[in-house]
């Protein structure tokens, strides 16, 4: 029995030795406890891969491998403050997921990017996802600038510490340096500090201003003049204006002060205006060359309503002749200008028009004393009215032949009658118009000009119910016209052109105006679509002006 006891006492206790196959020292926490011979066994069952000498209780955390728990205590790589980070990859915090680190922020070394940090760093502002380095590369590429629009170009007015650019809005991607300007929207879209009314040059600067001018070609030079300067073309000469939105246009309009330096000058010699239509150049206005020796600079003025709503919107100054002289053109405040929006389509901008629903009235809105409703009447905007209690009888009301002057032009029936106070004729009584022009003749005073080889036609007008028509205008003759020169009226007989009225030049230059009139009984022109028109011939620099001109029935 005492035997049997002792060898119970003394019999080896159970093996708790467990696997140590990478020979780190730390047994397979995964192995059973063992005890055979010749195997490497370590009392302690602590590691966590038992493959790997690298990974056990005490080991560095290492970032690479990824994902591996290098010191066995259940946290892996950054999840683990003890990590040895120093071959992880450097971050920034990037709060607003630009992709950029703040640059107020030191970088840290992490094993794996997550999240909410960047790679890279050099962020200004990193509340904003469109501010970092790079965001406005039209700009400056290399800088820190903020481009909430996108266009490429930086903000001017950003938050203290990033870099401020020259986009004059960052909230509209249409508004930026270089942008196509649109034309009087209270817009500055090209950021020149300006939202101009059209393009404007008064050629003072003495050398182009880029805001207007694409190109020049030929002889161009600036001149001094008064305070300024003023533009210079010789022969063959052609400017071109920069390319602008016209689109939001509902009239253009232009104006310019022109003239001629030689005296006399040549007449074929003329400075031609002409505008872009997509297709090709459209002559607009041609000015004759004048040849003012003292000094009287005009100015010439029209519409472009053909012109308006054009995307791509450009103009051209061209002299049209090549003369080998020493002549040139002599040019002073350009402008073309654009009305903006006109709900009531009466040529006037909303800013300017006193009922922008009613295209009667701009100006005249509580002054205008309309009996008839018609728009017309004292202190109205479209004029006085002849028969103030008749709504249908006012200035361009329809005129039948029946004994009244519906249409106020001082004739019953149909009549052709300009004045030209537009500043240029009347496209309603003008069917064609040859090298004319309207220059100013007086401040507000435009006249009808004719040279060598004018003509000016009227529309076809009904003289079916007259008895007799009657003609009148007022002539002046500019520049001593020669005695073989001349000025005929004529009306279309079906075959030819039958002459009415031949105005000879006398050689004396005329200062006062001279009253031309007459009446026609020649059946001949008491017909339905009879046509009248007026020639010029001239063998000179001369130039015949005609104002007030009325064909209609005699009275």
């Amino acid at each position: 029995m005492l035997a049997l006891f002792l060898a119970a006492c003394t019999a080896p206790p159970p093996c708790a030795r467990h696997l140590d196959r990478d020979g780190d020292g730390f047994g397979d926490a995964a192995s059973p406890a063992i005890c055979a011979p010749g195997v490497v066994t370590v009392a302690n069952a602590d590691d966590c891969d038992d493959t790997d000498p690298a990974v056990h209780p005490g080991a560095k955390e290492r970032c690479a491998p990824a994902g591996v728990d290098d010191d066995c205590d259940g946290r892996i790589d950054d999840a683990d403050t003890d990590a040895d980070r120093s071959g992880g990859i450097v971050v920034w915090p990037d709060a607003d997921g630009d992709g950029f680190g703040d640059l107020d922020v030191p970088g840290e070394r992490v094993c794996v990017v997550s999240d909410g940090v960047a790679t890279v760093a050099g962020d200004c502002d990193d509340t904003a996802a469109t501010t970092f380095p790079g965001a406005a590369p039209l700009d400056d590429p290399d800088a820190c600038l903020a481009d909430a629009d996108g266009d490429g170009w930086g903000d001017p007015h950003p938050p203290a510490g990033v870099t401020w650019g020259r986009d004059c809005d960052d909230a509209d991607p249409g508004v930026h340096p270089g942008a196509r300007e649109a034309l009087a929207d209270d817009v500055d879209q090209d950021c020149d500090g300006a939202d101009r009314l059209g393009l404007f040059d008064d050629f003072d600067a003495g050398q182009p201003d880029s805001g207007v001018w694409a190109s020049m070609v030929g002889d161009v030079r600036y001149l001094p003049h008064g305070d300024g300067s003023w533009l210079s073309l010789g022969d063959a000469c052609t400017l071109t204006t920069r390319t602008v939105d016209a689109s939001t246009c509902s009239h253009l309009s232009w104006s310019l002060q022109a003239r001629r330096s030689a005296y006399p000058p040549d007449p074929t010699e003329d400075l031609v205006l002409q505008y872009d239509d997509g297709t090709g150049w459209v002559p607009f206005a041609r000015l004759l060359a004048n040849g003012n020796a003292d000094g009287i600079t005009p100015t010439w003025s029209g519409m472009l309503d053909d012109a308006a709503a054009l995307p791509s919107f450009r103009v051209q100054l061209a002299v049209s002749s090549i003369d080998g002289g020493d002549s040139e053109w002599l040019l002073d405040d350009l402008a073309i200008a654009c009305s903006g929006p006109d709900d009531d389509g009466d040529g006037v901008p909303a800013e300017r028009d006193c009922d922008d629903a009613a295209p009667d009235h701009w100006d005249d809105c509580g002054v205008c004393d309309d009996l008839d409703g018609d728009g017309f009447g004292p202190g109205c905007d479209l004029g006085d009215d002849c028969e103030p209690a008749a709504a249908d009888a006012h200035p361009g009301a329809p005129d039948a032949f029946d004994g009244r002057d519906t249409d106020c032009d001082g004739f019953d029936g149909d009549a052709r009658v300009d004045g030209f106070d537009r500043g240029y004729p009347d496209p309603t009584q003008w069917a064609t118009l040859s090298n004319t022009e309207t220059p100013e003749h007086a401040p507000g005073d435009f006249v009808l000009s004719l040279d060598s080889l004018d003509r000016a036609e009227l529309a076809p007008m009904d003289a079916s119910g007259c008895a007799a028509v009657s003609w009148s205008y007022r002539g002046l003759g500019r520049a001593g016209p020669d005695q073989t020169d001349r000025l005929t009226l004529s009306f279309a007989d079906g075959t030819g052109w039958v002459p009415v009225d031949v105005w000879h030049g006398n050689g004396v230059d005329e200062v006062d105006w001279i009253p031309r009139s007459g009446t026609v009984t020649d059946a001949r022109a008491l017909r339905d679509g009879v046509r009248w028109r007026l020639d010029a011939f001239a063998t000179g620099p001369h130039v015949f002006k005609v104002d007030d001109l009325a064909i209609g029935c005699a009275p």
